[in-house]
């Protein structure tokens, strides 16, 4: 007994909002990103055109993801700052959570970042790109959750980084 043939839809998640154009006039064809339809032609301003809706590439798939993600942490950080939560500026990042208090010395968090994350330990306390490597790396090693990883060592390297803000 053959299975029934699934329902195609014309309008599916690839091909909203894309249209493949092609002016009459002039002969040029181009593609449209947005919900409409479009009404004329870029090049000549013609309005004798052959419309199709297209599907997106990859690349262009990232891109409109991109502007996405772009586009709502714009709305995020509008929404914060109308409300007043403080936003730490780009490249920075939030201080520890006030919970954590450090009793461990910068020296001795530095040894347990260099320990676990396969850093120099100057290296750590003199730059901070290298911290910020050194405690992914050690958090992705120590995280509860992998093998290998306990909540007290987490705990611990979250003192480690406290101490070392």
């Amino acid at each position: 007994m053959k299975q029934p043939r699934a329902r195609r839809h014309t309008r599916h998640a690839n091909n909203i909002g894309i249209w493949n154009a092609t002016c009459r006039d002039c002969k040029t064809t181009f593609r449209v990103f947005i919900g409409l339809k479009p009404k004329f032609c870029i090049s000549c301003k013609g309005t004798k055109l052959t419309v199709k809706p297209g599907r997106m590439n990859r690349a262009e798939k990232a891109e409109m993801d991109a502007r996405f993600v772009h586009a709502a942490s714009h709305f995020v950080f509008s929404l914060l700052d109308m409300f007043g939560i403080p936003v730490p500026p780009l490249g920075s990042s939030f201080p520890p959570p006030a919970g954590i208090r450090s009793t461990m010395s910068r020296h001795d968090a530095a040894l347990f970042l260099a320990t676990h994350a396969v850093i120099p330990k100057d290296y750590i306390l003199d730059s901070t790109e290298a911290r910020d490597k050194a405690y992914r790396i050690a958090a992705s090693k120590l995280h509860p959750d992998k093998q290998g990883g306990s909540h007290e060592l987490f705990v611990k390297l979250q003192e480690a980084k406290a101490a070392l803000a």
